[in-house]
């Protein structure tokens, strides 16, 4: 989704796709994306081998309300819980797949999604 805040994916999910707001904040994880080079009045951007920036990360459990759980400003909030064991293997997984600069995004979906059902199994048995 091309949407710059949470507010944006709000009104884009909520209002434009007829999506309730519970159904909204069962949405756990939101990670939003800039480029360097990125001019945000014309929505340019000026240089094509720029490289992508996490502009912030937004958390929710249990259908609460989304916190900022990063910003490149405050780094890591220290009001969200943290799994230290699933961040080493998601860093693992981002270190892996940087070292691969010809996957397909297809490719990496389906890396994704391998990944994260196997996270999700070892959650289960611990």
């Amino acid at each position: 989704m091309h949407v710059d805040s949470l507010d944006q994916a709000e009104e884009e999910i909520c209002q434009r796709n007829n999506v309730t707001k519970e159904q909204f904040l069962s949405i756990n994880l939101f990670i939003f994306l800039r480029v360097e080079g990125e001019e945000l009045s014309t929505r340019r951007i000026n240089n094509t081998e720029a490289r992508r920036y996490i502009s912030s990360i937004y958390l929710t459990e249990s259908g609460e309300k989304h916190q900022l759980a990063y910003s490149p400003e405050e780094g890591f909030s220290s009001n969200i819980h943290r799994n230290m064991i699933l961040e080493q293997s998601c860093l693992q997984f981002l270190q892996k797949l940087r070292s691969n600069q010809t996957l397909t995004v297809s490719e990496i979906r389906s890396q994704f999604l391998a990944w994260e059902q196997k996270s999700k199994k070892r959650s289960k048995t611990r």
